[in-house]
């Protein structure tokens, strides 16, 4: 079972997703690993409004719209109506992926930032884990780290913005994160009691602490440490 195979029973599911971002009834696991944080409401609604290639560009120029008028003037004077003026795109069309200004404003901040990790597939799970950190420290600590500092501080203006913003980091680390777990899970590599939103936790908690109290710290070997330390912690007995 893939993860798209995973995407394509949640669509198929999708009238039974609950309006309130209740989690959906659906198989969660794979041979006994809890991967329920990957349907909650919100995460299958993203996926299901992703843009169809046709609409790529679209999408794109309201992102770029929404990042030049933050740079000209803003959180507190963007606005949807001067998006779609300035991405000659209609209201309608950005209201189908963003419910609101923040939502919008978190992932035209995201994008300018942050590209998203690769996980590696190798073929072991311990080394998937041990590459995808080491690739995503190695960033933070060039100019994504810095970006994302500036990002952190342009939203503290709006408590709104502030939470979107957050959401939106964590969502995309844990979509970039959940194939590799998924394909850990499917090949017996891990143990089938581990709970995927820990597993996360645990590995990307440390590193995000780091770079933001003490960044000298966030060194190759500590990133290999950590690693070893989970997977010690999760391999099948």
């Amino acid at each position: 079972m893939t993860v798209i195979s995973v995407w394509t029973t949640a669509c198929a599911n999708r009238k039974r997703v609950g309006s309130d971002n209740s989690p959906i009834v659906l198989r969660h696991d794979v041979n006994g690993v809890n991967l329920g944080f990957l349907f909650q409401y919100e995460t299958i609604r993203i996926f299901l409004s992703m843009p169809r290639p046709r609409s790529q560009a679209s999408r794109a120029a309201i992102l770029t719209a929404a990042q030049a008028l933050l740079s000209e003037k803003g959180f507190s004077a963007l606005t949807i109506e001067g998006v779609a003026a300035r991405a000659k795109a209609g209201k309608a069309t950005i209201y189908r992926w963003w419910p609101d200004r923040a939502s919008l404003a978190a992932d035209a901040l995201l994008t300018a930032t942050f590209q998203p990790i690769p996980v590696p597939d190798t073929g072991s799970a311990r080394e998937d884990f041990r590459r995808h950190m080491q690739l995503l420290s190695a960033a933070m600590r060039r100019d994504f780290g810095q970006q994302l500092l500036v990002a952190l501080a342009c939203t503290q203006e709006n408590r709104d913005l502030t939470a979107a913003f957050r959401n939106s980091l964590w969502k995309t680390l844990r979509l970039a994160l959940a194939p590799a777990i998924h394909r850990a899970a499917a090949a017996c590599q891990i143990r089938p009691n581990v709970y995927a939103e820990v597993l996360f936790d645990l590995l990307y908690g440390p590193v995000i602490l780091r770079f933001l109290t003490a960044p000298e710290t966030l060194t190759p070997d500590y990133v290999d440490a950590l690693c070893e330390t989970v997977m010690t912690g999760i391999l099948p007995a």
